[in-house]
C-alpha cells in the first residue's frame, strides 16, 4: 500500500516506458540425436512409421517383411518398425504416434528483475491551490504478458506467483495539498494521476514437440504483476 501525505511528496522527473510492459532453469534445446536417420524416412521417436502410395495387396507383405528385417542389419543406422492399419476399402499405412506427456508449453528461468510502473491510468483528479486532493482509491487492473508464443495463460503461470490474465486490486491512500507556488512559480492548479506499479519477470518459453520428442525453445517473455499505485502530479502555472 502506498501512503502519499504533503510532508512526504516529492515531484519525480518523467519516468521511463518499459517498451515490454503490454497494458489490458536449465534447458537443452536438443536433446535428441538425430544425425544418424535416414533421408526420405518419416521418424517417431519409438517406433518408425513408413509412409507408402498405391500399395499392391499382392506385395505388401512382403515389403513389410523385408523392411522389418532391416531391424536384425548390423550396418543399419537406424532400426525402423513399420507399424501398418489395414483399412479394408483403401489399404491405407497409417502412421503411429508417440504423444510426449506434458503441457503444450513450459517456461523455465523465471527471474524477478524490478519494480516498474505502467502508463495505464487508474484515476485522476485535479485541485486549485490551497485545497486538499483525496488520494483514496482501489482500482482493478490486470496481470499481464509481453508475448505468448502462443502459449496458453495457464501454461506462463505454472512457475510463478501469480496468473496472468487474472485481475487483482490495487489502492492508494492519503492526501496532497496544492501548493500555491512549485519551483519558484505561481501554480493556477495541480493535476493528480494514479498509474499502476507492476512487478517484472522474465521467463523462457518452450513448445512441446511431439515428433522429436523434447520441448523446443520459442524465446523470452516477460510478465507483470500488479502491486500498488504510483502517484503523478502535473503542476499547471498562472
Amino acid at each position: 500500500m502506498y501512503i502519499f501525505t504533503p510532508a512526504n511528496v516529492s515531484f519525480a522527473d518523467e519516468r521511463e516506458i518499459d517498451e515490454d510492459l503490454i497494458e489490458i532453469g536449465e534447458f537443452v534445446d536438443n536433446p535428441v540425436d538425430d544425425s544418424n536417420l535416414i533421408e526420405g524416412i518419416d521418424y517417431d521417436i519409438e517406433t518408425t512409421t513408413i509412409y507408402f502410395d498405391d500399395i499392391d495387396d499382392n506385395n505388401t507383405q512382403s515389403t513389410i517383411d523385408y523392411l522389418n528385417s532391416l531391424r536384425d542389419t548390423p550396418t543399419t543406422p537406424v532400426k525402423p518398425i513399420l507399424t501398418v492399419t489395414d483399412q479394408t476399402n483403401d489399404n491405407l499405412i497409417t502412421p503411429s504416434m508417440v504423444v510426449m506427456p506434458g503441457p503444450k508449453h513450459k517456461t523455465t528461468d523465471v527471474k524477478y528483475i524490478k519494480e516498474t510502473v505502467g502508463t495505464k491510468t487508474l484515476w485522476k483528479t485535479s485541485g486549485q491551490p490551497g485545497i486538499t486532493i483525496g488520494l483514496n482509491f482501489t482500482k482493478m487492473t490486470t496481470a499481464t504478458v509481453s508475448k505468448t508464443y502462443g502459449a496458453s495463460f495457464s501454461d506462463l503461470s505454472a512457475n510463478i506467483n501469480f496468473t496472468i490474465g487474472k485481475t487483482y486490486s490495487v489502492s492508494s491512500t492519503g492526501t496532497y495539498t496544492v501548493p500555491k507556488t512549485h519551483k519558484g512559480k505561481a501554480v493556477s492548479k495541480a493535476e493528480v494521476t494514479g498509474h499502476p506499479i507492476y512487478k517484472k519477470y522474465t521467463m523462457k518459453v518452450h513448445e512441446k514437440n511431439n515428433i522429436l520428442y523434447r520441448y523446443d525453445y520459442k524465446g523470452i517473455a516477460y510478465a507483470y504483476k500488479p502491486i500498488g499505485i504510483d502517484i503523478q502530479y502535473k503542476h499547471y502555472y498562472k
